[in-house]
């Protein structure tokens, strides 16, 4: 007997997986950012992660890779390098704390791209739900004492590229596949950071680098690209980038409680507020998709019982 299919609720919850991944990956990398330059940086964890994939994927990706889809594979993969490149310049120029908050911003862009580039109807019901999402969000960042500045401009353009990112991607994942598409992006996103570290950047720094650095090379690379870049293209063929992006709006609270820990920063009662704020949003949504999936079932049996019904 064949095993059920994951329902769409439990994707989503391999989004929030990413995101606590990627919240203890933006202290992480900050911390990398210590030994590395930032292009030298993403280099190597996209690098490594690659060849994860490639071991593991590579023959399969090749196969389905073809003159109809090649174009938008490396469109999609640009956005991604682009929001990873302004995330890590943002992490240089402000807290990890705020931009892991104006990474998430993403749940802004994603539901009006998606609408103008992939013609998804917008559920207006989310509006509210984000309207939350996002007042948390700028309560966890501090409120009145926001200040914005080249790092927090950087975090803008990231999110932008990242929900340019997630809309792509949906338009071709659920045909190549998860696998298939994640090894080819990864690849491409190698590329585009290797080119400028080449251009702009002493790959001398290589050789300086302590342990403490590699270190955390490497769990951006396994654990923040190889896995979390997987759970992320898993989810985008089964829901829509809309409420990927929502879900990744948990982001920022983990990259708060881990820059607490790792880098010192300490969130205050604003942002303690805030952070509630984004977890009963991210709650909502999920009850929201919850119930829509048990409609679309309960419309899916009652037409397959008037199908078996018919003479």
């Amino acid at each position: 007997m064949a095993k059920p299919a994951m329902g769409k609720t439990a994707y989503t919850g391999l989004v929030i997986l990413e995101s606590i991944l990627w919240g203890v990956g933006n202290p992480v990398l900050k911390i990398g950012m210590e030994y590395l330059t930032p292009f030298w940086c993403l280099t190597l964890r996209f690098f490594l992660a690659f060849i994860l994939f490639a071991i593991f994927f590579g023959r399969k990706a090749l196969a389905q890779v073809n003159r109809s889809n090649v174009v938008g594979i490396v469109v999609s993969a640009v956005f991604n390098a682009g929001a990873y490149i302004f995330s890590a310049f943002a992490l240089l120029y402000t807290s990890a704390t705020i931009a892991g908050f104006l990474m998430s911003l993403a749940v802004l862009f994603t539901p009006f791209l998606s609408l103008v580039f992939i013609r998804q109807p917008l559920d207006w019901r989310l509006v509210p739900i984000i309207g939350v999402v996002v007042v948390g969000m700028y309560f966890l960042c501090g409120g009145g004492e926001f200040v914005f500045g080249w790092g927090e401009f950087m975090g803008v353009l990231g999110s932008l590229s990242f929900a340019c990112g997630l809309v792509t991607t949906s338009r071709l994942v659920g045909n190549i596949g998860p696998t298939a598409m994640s090894c080819m992006q990864v690849g491409v996103m190698t590329v585009c950071c290797l080119i400028p570290a080449l251009l702009t950047e002493d790959w001398h720094v290589l050789l300086n680098t302590p342990a403490r650095g590699w270190a955390a090379i490497l769990y951006m690379a396994l654990g923040c690209t190889f896995v979390a870049y997987l759970m992320q293209n898993l989810a985008l063929s089964h829901v829509s980038p809309v409420v990927v992006s929502l879900a990744f709006s948990s982001e920022p609270v983990f990259t708060a409680i881990a820059a607490f820990f790792m880098l010192g920063e300490r969130l205050p009662l604003a942002g303690l507020f805030g952070a509630a704020l984004v977890t009963a949003g991210i709650v909502l949504a999920s009850v929201l998709q919850h119930l829509n999936e048990k409609k679309a079932a309960r419309q899916a049996a009652e037409q397959s019982l008037e199908s078996g019904e018919a003479p």
